[in-house]
């Protein structure tokens, strides 16, 4: 069964390895020199400057960002190490230390018949402006960095989800929990799914693989395709010899 799934996304981070660099202004250097002249035989000041210094560097940044296709953002959402997957994968978990079946019994085997496309999927933005934040990543070790991410507040997006017939309660389950989890993207977007319609019923793609597969059940025969009557059987095709039927007996051809 394949189903499409039309959903909305909050606070997108861009990332899979899109980087972008943007020069940044920075003030390195703040000073302020003051002078001052005072008459000596009066002893009162005449004249004050003041003057101001300040130096500034520029620095390269990395912005993590998102791919580009037919000029709108797009977001690794499918395959096995996309978004959505992962998120439906993380959501059987869940499930399964909630009790709910048939996850009680595991559900990497159910992981492996599901199949989100397309890998990369465009987002409808709306108009919406992207934005960049700088965030703290903590490190091995303890350290801490600040990372700077281009974010979508709110799209749009569509994809579709292929399994088996057997498993449409347990995908309900799985999409019902979807919703619910902050792991979807950096552990901060969330989901909400707005429609969701069924775009073929059938046993993983049983009807498209008998219109694919070929009339004949078995692979051609290398014998000659002579018509099977008493009198003919299909012969052997390699030179010197003859393999009939057993209902046929014809001598072999004499050197």
């Amino acid at each position: 069964m394949i189903i499409s799934i039309e959903a909305e996304l909050y606070d997108v981070y861009g990332g899979d390895g899109i980087i972008r660099y943007e020069e940044i202004e920075k003030e390195k250097l703040r000073r302020t020199t003051m002078k001052k002249e005072t008459r000596t035989d009066v002893g009162v000041s005449v004249a004050d400057d003041e003057t101001q210094e300040t130096q500034t560097e520029i620095l390269t940044k990395e912005i993590k960002t998102f791919k580009i296709i037919n000029g709108k953002p797009a977001l690794r959402g499918g395959g096995v190490h996309g978004k959505f997957w992962g998120a439906l994968k993380e959501s059987a978990a869940q499930l399964r230390l909630l009790g709910v079946k048939p996850f009680t019994s595991g559900y990497k085997f159910l992981m492996n018949m599901i199949s989100v496309h397309p890998v990369w999927m465009p987002l409808e933005t709306e108009s919406a402006k992207i934005e960049t934040v700088t965030l703290p990543q903590k490190l091995p070790g303890g350290k801490m960095i600040f990372e700077r991410y281009d974010i979508i507040p709110r799209c749009k997006v569509k994809f579709n989800i292929e399994f088996p017939n057997e498993y449409e309660m347990a995908i309900k389950s799985m999409l019902v929990r979807f919703q619910k989890i902050s792991l979807l993207n950096k552990r901060r977007a969330t989901i909400k799914i707005i429609s969701i319609n069924r775009v073929r019923a059938d046993n993983i793609g049983q009807d498209r693989v008998i219109s694919d597969w070929p009339q004949r059940a078995d692979p051609p025969s290398p014998c000659r395709a002579a018509p099977l009557t008493r009198q003919s059987r299909p012969v052997h095709s390699t030179p010197g010899h003859s393999r009939v039927c057993p209902d046929q007996s014809h001598p072999r051809p004499k050197k």
